[in-house]
Parts: structure tokens; sequence; C-alpha cells
């Protein structure tokens, strides 16, 4: 390396840039030479942009660390405060829920003791006595508490005939008619008779209760354990406007010994001593350690009766949710088993539900928390959720502000040290942006020479193509003419004078007329890219017109040894087009089919209709059986000046314009060229016109009448003349 040249650094070597000038230096600019850098070079540039970053990466990493454990510390701390008040007002909570469900099993136990101490009591009694009682009321969670005597149904004579007795009386206080309800086959039955409060003796008073399977199990077994037992969650009677899950608290009475014959006794023993024959139920009045079985003391207990506000009196906290709900009997519900959500709404096992995550009646998330409690032989969960309401916003966000304080600090700190660093690879950037701008403009620069050499050689090409087609019919038309001027070759009588003139003159007249062709096939082509060609499209039979060309065209083909032929089927669609369009199309296809066919050949000219598009098509076929054109050059051949091979050294005279020509009028008209060859067996030009007028192409826009027209006009004397030549010949 010249030591005037400054050398690149490691990182410089490792860009694209840096490679592209140690490639260039190298081995001359050969993009192979790229992958010879060597590796260790790139490493060295990579250490030391690592080693200038250090101390930056340094202080993040040591912010990232503090940051983390300052966050976690913190956020740890604040989740163990949360979760201690979490476990704190759960505790709350149960025990407010175990003290509302004991208030309720010490009343009943109260007036358990009243008739034990007092059977002979009356109705009167025992409403003086729960109006002593603290809570009994119908809009409490203590609904009603009842006297239900054990009575034989089938026999209840004497029973009801007290009761009927006693009407007077219990109607001074308040009681409605007395009748036993509803209807059972059972013959057991313990019929409600004494009931308080008043308000709720309309729907409990005579209630059988033996005859509901929940209470009828409730009683069995505190019959026989002889203690309180809560029923599994029923409908009390007096809710049935307004159901609500509710539990049926009942305690068993038992008579230790009978008074004696002629001695007085409480007047509901009578239905209780004699031993009712056939069905009882499952529940005999037999003797035992307590005494014999005489009746129970019911409570109806709604635990979900304020008790959302005793919960949240205990726990102040009304984020908390809280669901209370029937687990089932002690003996069904195994140690240690915790559900893991409440029932679902509507189900009678689900006494309460309160809180944000509880207010479909459905649990959001799982329990947080779940006590459990018997209760009067039966098992009650109480469940929790809200843990995260114990932590305020405000200590959510601290461990985690304070992390990212930290956090900033470190960050302000390593991009402080790394201002120079960063100044100088926007340095670098620039210099790298600068040499891709140039490298771009040189591209484009070659581009743009490659461009302008390939119009130099296509305009090369042209100029000789047409020196070539305009040379040879001008040298045979001067050199005839020459031969008329000069007498040369004529006979020397007037007859053979006068062939000779007249065949001179065909020779003319066909030179100019190759000429002419030749001439405005390139007007043509000139006037369709200027966009000057005007298209007529009328509504034409195109057959006349396809049998019209074809007989026009038979002669020429005739000379070549080629025969034309016609196919046109019938009930062909008339189209929209312009017809002089539509025969120059067909002449240009016509003309190509010829000069490329071989002697002894066919070419097939083919009208039909088209079912292609929503109008319909018509479609105009040529078909060939020359040399063909090879796959990659039937896209070509549609370009203008090109020809499948040299037209000096295949024979085949032309511009290379008749296809280019005739894919602008079809796409002027709307329409669509496809062009189907095979090498050694022949081309199909398809042309598909429309059956409806189509929408303007490129080539409908009007002829204005400038510089082009005026060249058109220069041709038409020539065109005269040479017609004029060829009546002239004919009529000789």
């Amino acid at each position: 390396m010249p030591p005037n040249r400054p050398q690149p650094t490691g990182a410089e070597r490792c860009s694209p840039t840096g490679l592209k000038r140690v490639a260039s230096r190298g081995h001359g600019g050969c993009g192979r030479a790229a992958a010879a850098v060597p590796r260790r070079r790139c490493v060295m540039g990579v250490g030391r942009a690592l080693k200038q970053w250090a101390p930056g990466l340094a202080l993040i990493l040591a912010g990232l660390g503090g940051a983390a454990v300052v966050g976690l510390g913190v956020e740890e701390a604040e989740q163990a405060r949360a979760s201690a008040d979490f476990r704190s007002a759960v505790a709350l909570g149960a025990e407010a829920v175990r003290d509302d469900a004991t208030a309720a099993l010490d009343r009943l136990v109260a007036a358990q003791a009243f008739w034990t101490a007092r059977p002979d009591s009356t109705a009167s009694d025992f409403h003086q006595f729960v109006r002593g009682f603290p809570g009994i009321d119908p809009g409490g969670p203590l609904r009603a508490v009842a006297l239900a005597p054990r009575v034989d149904r089938r026999d209840a004579t004497g029973f009801l005939a007290h009761m009927a007795h006693e009407t007077q009386t219990l109607r001074a206080i308040g009681y409605p008619p007395f009748r036993i309800w509803p209807d059972s086959d059972t013959a057991l039955g313990f019929p409600a008779i004494y009931v308080e409060p008043p308000e709720a003796r309309q729907g409990v008073l005579g209630y059988d209760m033996f005859t509901n399977p929940a209470r009828r199990a409730a009683m069995r077994r505190a019959a026989g354990e002889g203690r309180v037992i809560a029923s599994a969650p029923v409908l009390l009677t007096q809710d049935r406007p307004e159901p609500r899950s509710s539990v049926l608290l009942v305690a068993p009475l038992y008579a230790q010994a009978m008074p004696g014959a002629g001695a007085p006794r409480p007047w509901w023993y009578a239905a209780s001593w004699g031993e009712p024959g056939g069905d009882s139920g499952g529940m005999a009045a037999g003797r035992s350690g307590r005494g014999r079985h005489v009746g129970f003391v019911a409570m109806g207990y709604s635990p979900s009766i304020g008790l959302a506000e005793k919960v949240q009196d205990r726990i102040a906290n009304a984020d908390l949710s809280v669901a209370i709900w029937d687990g089932g009997s002690v003996t069904n519900v195994l140690r240690g088993t915790m559900p893991r959500r409440p029932p679902p709404l509507g189900d009678p096992a689900l006494f309460h539900v309160s809180g944000p995550v509880f207010r479909d009646g459905v649990a959001q998330a799982p329990l947080e928390a779940v006590e459990r409690f018997d209760f009067a032989g039966r098992v009650w969960w109480v469940g929790f959720h809200g843990q995260a309401a114990f932590r305020p916003l405000l200590s959510r966000l601290v461990p985690w502000g304070m992390a990212a304080a930290i956090l900033f600090g470190a960050v302000a700190l390593a991009v402080l040290s790394q201002r120079l660093v960063a100044q100088r690879v926007l340095l670098e950037q620039g210099v790298a942006e600068r040499t891709r701008e140039l490298v771009r403009a040189n591209t484009a620069l070659r581009d743009s020479q490659a461009r302008a050499e390939a119009a130099n050689a296509a305009k090369t090409q042209f100029l000789s193509s047409m020196s070539h087609e305009l040379r040879t019919p001008l040298n045979a038309i001067i050199g005839f003419a020459q031969m008329l001027s000069g007498g040369i070759g004529m006979g020397p009588d007037p007859d053979s004078r006068n062939a000779k003139v007249r065949q001179y003159a065909d020779y003319i007249l066909s030179a100019g007329q190759s000429l002419l062709a030749q001439v405005g096939r390139v007007l043509d082509l000139s006037r369709i890219e200027a966009g000057r060609l005007s298209l007529k499209p009328e509504r034409i039979d195109i057959a006349p017109v396809v049998k019209d060309s074809v007989a026009i065209m038979r002669p020429v083909a005739a000379a070549q040894s080629i025969r034309l032929a016609v196919d046109v089927a019938p009930g062909v669609s008339p189209c929209f087009a312009d017809p002089q369009a539509v025969r120059q199309i067909l002449d240009n296809l016509l003309s190509n089919a010829i000069k490329f066919s071989g002697a002894d050949s066919v070419v097939t000219a083919r009208l039909r209709t088209s079912h292609d598009g929503p109008q319909g098509m018509v479609c105009l076929e040529v078909q060939d059986h020359g040399a063909g054109i090879p796959p990659d050059q039937i896209e070509k051949v549609l370009e203008p000046f090109h020809q499948v091979a040299d037209q000096l050294t295949r024979g085949h005279p032309g511009l290379g314009l008749g296809l280019a020509i005739v894919k602008e009028l079809v796409d002027g008209h709307g329409g669509r060229l496809t062009l189907d060859s095979t090498v050694g067996r022949g081309t199909t030009v398809r042309v598909f016109l429309p059956q409806a007028v189509p929408v303007p192409g490129p080539l409908s826009v009007e002829d204005d009448g400038g510089p082009e027209a005026g060249r058109r006009g220069e041709t038409d004397p020539l065109r005269r003349l040479i017609d004029g030549h060829a009546d002239f010949a004919a009529h000789d």
C-alpha cells in the first residue's frame, strides 16, 4: 500500500465500502476478491468497537443489575405485606361468617331448651319467649322458629280436634286457620303448630316439614344423633315469591318420662306416644337414652341476608370478593380437599357472592383462599379472591419507579460517555452513504451509456434495412426507366417494342408498389407511435372483407406456387371495427404467411365466433406451413424492425413491420393478438376483435391534420401515378 494513502481501520475493512476498496486494490476491482479479506482484520475491528463501547456497556449493565435488585427487593416486600393483609382479612371474614352461623345455632338451642323445660307452654308463652330473642325477623337471616310435634297423619283426629279447640285462642294472637299441608302418603308427619314471629305464620303454619326430602334427611339425623342438624340448601316456604337459598336448622325434642295416669301432660305429647303402624318415615318413636322423641324445634336460616355487610365491616376492603356455599354433609367431605371455584349462579348450594370477581355469579379467576368450617353437621366453604386489592397502586409503582430511575441514570451516563463515538459513527456513515451515491451514479451512467449504444445499434440496423429495402425498388425503377428512355432491348418492329414497353412498365409498377408499401408501413408505424392514426369503427360484416382480401392476395400466392384457402364458419357475428384497418390487418398477415411459406404449401384464413370475454369476440386466424418461429423469438417478432433471420441471408425482403402494425391496430380496437408457432411446422396468428363497441384505445385519436397529414398527402400523387400506370398497362 502506498505510504501517502491512509490505511483503513478494522471497522472500515469490515464495511461494504472497505471490502470493495480492499478488493479493488488487491485484485483490480474483482468482486471475488472481497471474500479474500483476512478474517483476522474483521475480528480486530469488532474488538476495537467493543473496547470503545465497554465503559458505556458496563454502566448500562450495572444500572440494569441495580435496578433489578432494588425493584425485586421492594416488590417482594410489598407482596409480603399485601399477602399478610390478605390473610388477616380472610381470617376476619371467615370469623364473621362463623359468628353469624353460631348466633343462629345459639337461638335455636335456646328455643329447644325452652320446650324441653316447659313442654306444657302455650302459643302465647312461646310468643313472649321469642320476643325476647334479638335477630329473629322475617327480613333478617333468622327467618322464623316453629314447634313441630310428632303426628300420625293417618289417625290425627284428636290432634286436629285440639287445634280446632284452640282456634279462638290462636286467632287472638294473630294465628290464621290451621291445616296440615301439603298432602302426603307417609304415616308420620311433623307439622308446624306454633310459629314465630307473626309475619311468618301465613307461610309456615301447618307445613309438614317431613314431606321434603332435604328436611326429612336432616330430621332423621337430628333425632338419631340428638343434636342440632342443618339441612341441605332449601327454599323456605315463606320465600316463595322471592326464593333464596337457605337451610333449615332442626333440634330434636325428647320426653324423659311420662306422667302417671290422670296426671296432666302437654297436649301435643298425645300424638307422639302412639306407635304408628305402617310407614313411619324411617323414624320410630322408641325409647333411647335421651328419652322418647316427641317432635322438633325448627328454624329457617338465610346466610345471604346481611352477611356481606358483616364481612365488609370486619375486613374494611370493598375490593375483596367473598363466596359462601354448602359443601355437603361432614360424612361425605374428606379432610384436606379444597374447591377451586364456587358453584355457578343459580345453584341452591350457593348462599352468598359479593365483590368484583363474583359480580356475574361465577368466579372469573381461581379462589386465592378457602376456609372450611363445620356447621350443624354440614361443611360450609368460604372462598376469597382479591389479594391484589390489598396493594395500592402507588405501592405497585414505587419499586419499578426506583428501578427506572436507576436505569435512566445509568443510560444517561452511558450516552454521555459515547457522544464522541456516536459522532464518529455518523461521520463514517456519511462517508459510506456518499460512496454508495457515487456507485449508484456510476451505475446509472453505465446503464445510460448501454442504452445509448443499443439505440445507436438499432438506428444503424434500421438505416441499413431501410437503405436496402428502398434502394432495391429504386434501382429497378431507374434501370427500367433508363432502358425505356434509351430504347435498350427494344425490337425493331412496333409490336415487339410495345411488348417491351409494357413489360418494363410492369416491372416499374411492381417496384413502385413495393417501394410504396415499405414507405407506407414506416409512415403507418410512425403515426401509430405518435398517436395520430385515426380509427373509425363501424358495424361491419367481416366475412366479405376476409374473402375479398384472400381474393386479392391469391395471385401473389399463386406466383409462388402457394394455395390460399378460406374457411368462414356459418353465423359469424358482425363486429365493430374500422374496415380499412381490418383489410390492412388481413393484408399484412396474409403477406407474411405467403412470404415465409415454401412452394406447394397452403395458407389458410379462418373466421369464427369466439366466446371469450363478457361480450364475445370475432376470431380471425391465418395459418401457414412455413419454417416457423423459435419460442425465444415469438415476443420479439411483434417488435418493429425485427425478423427471425436477416433478410439478406434468408432472402425474405421487408422491414419487419407487418406484425408490429397488426398488433397496434388490434390493440386500438380493444382486441388481442396471439401467436402460436412450431419450428418446421408453421405459424398460426389469431386476431380477436370485439363484437361490441370497444373502449377507445391509444389509436382512437382523430387525425388533427398536422405535419404527418401533409406527408401522407405527398404520397398520394405517387400512388395515383402507379395506379395510373397499372390501368394503362391493363388496357393497353
